[in-house]
């Protein structure tokens, strides 16, 4: 069967309003068409990311968000912290020593939260620090860490501050100027629900001035200074992927439109019915604790017997659900379910009557309608 529905940490599932406006006639990327264009993007970007700054649009991934801030942001040697409690951590932090960053790397469990703690202590001990790095939401274990408290200290200590909110922005409270964060990368096919392809940067003036003491900078396509002054004029530096600048308008509009606390309730409520209706029917919380569970990224320990091939053929050959495995280590062991974008009951409900359906053709001692029931009483108890 056909990949119907996209239970995936990412990309997610693409509302056709949104898809539609890829089919639209192509623009000259230098005329009023695409700066009128740009100047809307602009106003839904900085509403999601709650910024009064420019935002940054690049053709790539959002990793290419991170290499973009690495090459613009770090003189050799520069010391940077990077909490690591999962592969995106790890990805992080492989990136700053690319670009000639001493990376002081602070390993927490996997499954575990970062601790704040640890971290304002390992910076304390290092007060040479440039920047800490960190990855808001680890989509390879389903955690959520405190971007609050990891600003709230960068902030009292003077240490440049980067929020790598790649799958959470826009699913997940994140209030870049308040909080105090520097810099903020992301992409655009999590919970925006806009196609693969665009990814992120914003940053105040406290980065803007690493920036300008870091030349000269290693690299060309990426280089800030350079789309600065093209964001002047409401455009990019080079070709930008216009048709996908239609598609993010329409998703931003969309978001403006639900209104972002409304937004992230919704992507709250739903993991939580999605989780508890999981555990319910034998599934484990992969994080160690729930109070630092994902509100977009599911991750569970399987029951016995079952493995994570048995659960993802199951549910793409019955039901057209697509869901994933586990990364790095935890390869084999764990599945991953995303509750991103357009996510609602229906679809939370739908993959865990599948889930529900693969314990029992396994033959697992499962009730059926017991995860659906779980979840229902989640959703009731909390309006969004």
């Amino acid at each position: 069967m056909d990949e119907d529905l996209l239970m995936l940490p990412g990309p997610t599932n693409v509302p056709d309003e949104i898809r539609l406006e890829e089919a639209k006639k192509m623009i000259n990327h230098r005329g009023e068409l695409f700066h009128n264009l740009y100047k809307e993007v602009q106003n839904g970007l900085k509403y999601l990311f709650q910024t009064d700054n420019p935002v940054y649009i690049l053709t790539s991934s959002g990793t290419g968000a991170v290499e973009c801030a690495a090459s613009n942001l770090v003189k050799k040697n520069d010391k940077i912290v990077v909490p690591v409690n999962g592969e995106f951590g790890i990805r992080l932090a492989d990136i700053f020593e690319v670009y000639g960053a001493k990376v002081i790397r602070i390993p927490f469990e996997w499954g575990e939260g970062v601790d704040p703690a640890i971290v304002k202590e390992t910076l304390e001990r290092n007060p040479d620090t440039v920047m800490l790095a960190f990855v808001y939401n680890e989509t390879s274990t389903g955690v959520r860490n405190n971007a609050k408290a990891l600003a709230e200290i960068c902030k009292k200590l003077g240490v440049l501050v980067l929020c790598d909110a790649i799958s959470n922005l826009g699913g997940d409270e994140l209030y870049a100027d308040k909080w105090g964060l520097d810099i903020v990368v992301s992409g655009s096919q999590k919970c925006i629900a806009c196609p693969p392809g665009l990814a992120f940067i914003t940053l105040n003036e406290k980065a803007w001035r690493k920036v300008e003491d870091s030349k000269p900078h290693i690299n060309y396509y990426w280089n800030l200074e350079k789309m600065k002054k093209f964001h002047e004029k409401n455009e990019t530096p080079f070709t930008p992927a216009v048709s996908l600048f239609f598609a993010l308008n329409k998703a931003l509009k969309i978001i403006e439109k639900e209104g972002i606390e409304k937004r992230v309730l919704r992507h709250k409520v739903c993991s939580k019915a999605l989780r508890e209706g999981a555990v319910s029917i034998g599934f484990k919380l992969y994080p160690r604790k729930e109070e630092y569970a994902s509100y977009t990224v599911n991750a569970f320990n399987l029951p016995s017997n079952v493995t994570d091939s048995d659960v993802k053929k199951f549910l793409l050959e019955k039901y057209g659900i697509a869901i994933s495995g586990g990364i790095g280590p935890t390869k084999g062991q764990i599945i991953r379910i995303g509750t991103i974008g357009d996510i609602n009951q229906k679809q939370v409900e739908k993959t865990l009557t599948g889930l529900e359906d693969c314990l029992i053709t396994k033959g697992l001692n499962v009730k059926r309608n017991t995860a659906v029931e779980a979840a229902s009483k989640v959703f009731k108890e909390n309006k969004y």
